[in-house]
């Protein structure tokens, strides 16, 4: 009864009246755990190197490492594992240590976070400039941070769903417009 790719047989699921509750049941559960077995080494591979254009990656059966080319990676340009952005960057961690711990309202605001964005203003021209640790985490702020709920933001429809769920998040009303 378990369902294992091409042998799953939706009329035994949906049609099937003739299982009770707990074969239904018992079916779900093998079919999550079958799904979660073939998507583990797609979404959860193990890498067991630094992220770079190339990784080692234990193979599905978890006995051997396997050279891989990274194509799901942010780091475009390569320069997260460079020499010298890995040495500034321990030179960083010698003197700050990994992090403030928490947010900037409650534990502060490092120096070199409040640098970075006094120089990055500088560099754009610009009066200031806010840093994230990412896309999503900025997608998420920055909608509640800068419109207000009499406000309508317009946005494309290939935007981010992190985009939309800002908005959501801070009751911003928003309208998608096609993709030009």
């Amino acid at each position: 009864m378990p369902h294992s790719g091409e042998n799953f047989d939706p009329a035994a699921m949906f049609g099937g009246r003739d299982l009770t509750l707990v074969q239904r049941a018992t079916y779900i559960g093998a079919m999550a755990r079958n799904d979660r077995a073939d998507l583990r080494m797609a979404y959860y591979r193990i890498i067991c190197s630094a992220a770079d254009r190339e990784v080692l990656a234990l193979d599905p059966d978890g006995t051997s490492v396997q050279r891989l080319l990274m194509f799901g990676s942010n780091n475009y340009l390569g320069l997260a594992n460079h020499p010298k952005v890995r040495e500034r960057v321990m030179r960083a961690i010698d003197q700050y240590g990994t992090g403030i711990g928490g947010p900037p309202f409650l534990n502060g605001y490092l120096r070199i976070t409040q640098e970075l964005e006094e120089r990055l203003a500088a560099h754009k021209q610009q009066e200031d400039a806010m840093i994230f640790s990412s896309g999503f985490s900025a997608n998420l702020a920055l909608p509640g941070g800068l419109a207000r709920r009499t406000d309508c933001v317009y946005y494309d429809e290939y935007s981010h769903a992190s985009l939309f769920d800002g908005l959501r998040l801070g009751g911003i009303p928003a309208k998608r417009f096609a993709h030009n």
